[in-house]
């Protein structure tokens, strides 16, 4: 089903016929508020205008109310500069999703693009991207943190020492890039001023952290006020940001600090500039309220690749069986539940990450989901690149019905007790039915150990 506005826009072009300079831009506010602005010298009336408008809404039975409905002929429109606004059609607001039936674009960036989002705040949605982002870095990768949620950033006082490094820091945030390029129209603006590296120790891998603002003051408070999302997108922002932090930094992983709730800075997050989105819960009948209806939202849009994990669980029998009950109420095709258990450490730390084993292993469930779909999203363009032939002929002996799994093991590059975990693999290469077999051979001074799998 289309959206809303796209809907109206095409009702009233239709039915009024207009041509030419004539035309219709039908918007609906972060409020619901649907506002029409039609550009005509036909004798359009503005009553006719809200009763199409109605119309469409009974239709819907949703909660949009009737906006602005502003009607100029086109010598009016041009004295008064009236030009229709350019609209991004990757941009999709949270109204977007009500009825929409997979609408929902890939993100154009290559690099994995995750958005950390919860429905309530205080469930341990920062601290969990800052763990993971660190068992990534740890596993080599090059991640970069970006702070989002605008109205209770947290990531420049996390990180204050190297945000604020007079050399290495930060000149301003990413909501004063944002403002002064897309409200100011400015050109003297650079994202290299607008991140830092933490420079971690004993890690193969570099966070860099790219805050909403360097420190707290009105003039931030002004700027998220002026800013709106739509505006952000229209000037193509983000894809800039991301092509450059791909290019100049290597960054093999962007992982936003999203907004809770619904609003326009999440909804900018989770369905337009992420293709994954990790869900962070605390185990109550409210968060799981709220996150199911995230979850069928996204699903209307076609998008499908997220995780769910419950957050501060009670380390008890009991607390991880109330834990388990909420989580299988969540409308979600995950097979298990990914606890994090509380931890006192996390509570009373004022530095972060935390690089202690005992609190990382919380996280490695997600960062190995990351990384895991990380290998599966490259294995897809391999194939899709006319190397599938070239690939399966590797792994597969047709006349015993036998794939090598050291041909699997190098082609998805992990360990091959791994390929059976995901569904996708076992769709991909048919298998069913498992009959492990061990072959060595010797060769000099080294031992070959062939692993086989019965089909």
């Amino acid at each position: 089903m289309e959206r809303i506005w796209e809907n109206i826009e095409q009702i009233i072009q239709s039915k009024y016929q207009l041509k030419g300079d004539e035309w219709v831009q039908v918007s609906v506010s972060k409020r619901g508020k649907i506002h029409v602005t039609v550009v005509s010298d036909s004798n359009i009336k503005r009553t006719d205008i809200k009763k199409l408008l109605e119309e469409e809404l009974d239709k819907r039975s949703d909660s949009d109310q009737i906006g602005f409905i502003n009607i100029y002929s086109t010598e009016q429109a041009e004295e008064l500069h009236i030009e229709k606004i350019r609209k991004n059609d990757d941009y999709l607001s949270w109204s977007d999703t009500l009825y929409a039936d997979n609408i929902a674009k890939e993100n154009k960036t290559e690099t994995q693009v995750i958005s950390f989002y919860s429905y309530k705040g205080g469930v341990g949605r920062t601290i969990a991207l800052i763990e993971t982002a660190y068992n990534l870095a740890d596993a080599g990768k090059r991640v970069l943190l970006l702070d989002l949620d605008v109205e209770a950033p947290s990531l420049h006082n996390i990180f204050y020492d190297k945000v604020n490094d007079e050399i290495n820091g930060v000149q301003y945030g990413t909501i004063e890039y944002l403002y002064r390029k897309v409200i100011q129209g400015s050109e003297d603006v650079r994202i290299n001023d607008i991140f830092c590296s933490l420079q971690l120790k004993n890690v193969s891998g570099e966070i860099f952290v790219m805050p909403a603002l360097k420190s707290m003051n009105k003039d931030y408070v002004y700027q998220i006020e002026r800013l709106q999302t739509q505006q952000i997108q229209e000037k193509d922002v983000f894809r800039e940001i991301f092509a450059y932090v791909q290019k100049e930094l290597n960054v093999d992983i962007i992982l936003i600090d999203t907004r809770a709730g619904f609003n326009q800075w999440g909804s900018l997050s989770l369905l337009t500039l992420s293709n994954q989105v990790i869900f962070i819960a605390y185990p109550n009948n409210e968060n799981v309220e709220g996150l199911n209806m995230a979850l069928q939202l996204m699903q209307n849009i076609g998008k499908k690749r997220y995780a769910v994990a419950m957050s501060k669980v009670v380390a008890s029998e009991e607390g991880v069986k109330k834990t388990r009950s909420l989580f299988e109420g969540l409308n979600v095709a995950q097979e298990d539940l990914i606890p994090v258990y509380y931890k006192q450490e996390i509570a009373l730390s004022n530095r972060y990450p935390i690089d202690s084993v005992d609190i990382l292993v919380s996280y490695k469930e997600l960062s190995d989901y990351i990384l895991n779909n990380e290998k599966i999203e490259r294995n897809k363009k391999l194939l899709m690149n006319g190397m599938k032939e070239q690939m399966l002929g590797q792994m597969f002996i047709e006349k015993q019905r036998l794939v090598r799994f050291l041909a699997v093991e190098q082609f998805l590059n992990q360990e091959a007790n791994m390929f059976l975990k995901y569904r996708y693999r076992e769709e991909l290469f048919g298998i069913r039915n498992t009959q492990i077999k061990r072959r060595y051979k010797k060769g000099g001074m080294r031992m070959f150990q062939q692993l086989y799998i019965q089909l």
